[in-house]
């Protein structure tokens, strides 16, 4: 698993929690339905794509309810949430504003919201500068958990225990004319060795945090950095393959989540996750993907569950 090699590189783990509210919070209380969330910024503000895995358990009064807000397709429903009050839409751009704070997943489990993220010790000041703000949280939300960061296989394997979740990995070829130094801030910056881990997505561009192991080749009007010492850094990029995945993804209403990347020369290295209920629709995409960048030679590596 590539995500072994990035794992454990940011500091901390946490868990923020609070009572959902709306809809889908209305049904989580009522009768358990468990689901997990991917929050996105668009042209239009801040949304969510919810992915609701089907239970053998559930019952016809809850099945109805979920088939009235979203599209069912025999492995669950999917659900577009355009309607986030104020608060949370504010506090979710506050939160991925930290520079090293990566959510990991969003899950609602009996009317309360979960979000769990990672991030580096440097940034210690202006995470408690956020969640204990003098005038109180009008959302009710509070630190559930805080603590050294255990890696990525350990929380997703948590977060598997509520919504089952896939692993998938694609090794490809990067084409030389995407290389160029003049056309890709990336490697002029870094080079062709490099790891990175996307914080947020968003219309035609990714934030991500950059996990050197040399220092930086020149520096660029976009890049940030998280720590010297530990050679952390955040940019913004934009990658064809990577777009086309996202925004895809975004119609079929797929939640990914700890989506990476790993370069090595042209040998160019991509994970994410996804809940397991999404396999069919992911496969679609990747099937588009590689009929249309077909000069990318890329091949699946690793598709392992949790």
């Amino acid at each position: 698993m590539f995500i072994k090699e990035f794992a454990s590189s940011l500091t901390y783990m946490g868990i923020l929690s609070r009572t959902e509210k709306g809809n889908l919070g209305d049904l989580s209380r009522k009768f358990g339905t468990t689901y997990i969330s991917k929050f996105r910024k668009g042209s239009e503000g801040v949304f969510r794509l919810v992915n609701i895995p089907i239970d053998p358990e559930m019952n016809e009064e809850e099945q109805k309810a979920l088939n009235s807000i979203g599209e069912y397709d025999g492995n669950g429903w999917y659900v577009l949430d355009n309607d986030l009050d104020e608060n949370t839409s504010q506090f979710f751009t506050k939160l991925v504003d930290i520079p090293s704070v990566v959510i990991d997943a969003i899950l609602t489990v009996d009317g309360i919201e979960h979000i769990i993220f990672r991030m580096h010790r440097s940034d210690l000041l202006r995470f408690r500068n956020l969640i204990y703000k003098e005038d109180g949280n009008s959302q009710s939300l509070f630190l559930e958990s805080f603590e050294k960061n255990p890696g990525l296989i350990e929380i997703m394997s948590n977060v598997n225990e509520e919504v089952p979740v896939t692993y998938l990995e694609y090794q490809m070829k990067i084409p030389p004319k995407e290389m160029e130094l003049e056309k890709d801030p990336v490697v002029s910056t870094f080079g062709n060795n490099w790891i990175r881990e996307v914080k947020y997505l968003e219309e035609k561009s990714a934030h991500a945090i950059y996990y050197e192991k040399s220092k930086v080749l020149r520096p660029s009007p976009l890049l940030q950095e998280i720590s010297s010492s530990d050679n952390v850094f955040l940019m913004t990029y934009s990658n064809p393959v990577i777009n086309r995945l996202v925004s895809r993804a975004t119609d079929l209403n797929i939640g990914i989540i700890s989506l990476a990347q790993r370069m090595i020369g042209r040998d160019y290295l991509m994970s994410f996750i996804v809940p397991s209920m999404c396999l069919n629709r992911v496969h679609r995409i990747m099937s588009e993907i590689i009929k249309e960048y077909s000069e990318w030679d890329l091949i699946p590596t690793e598709i392992v569950s949790f």
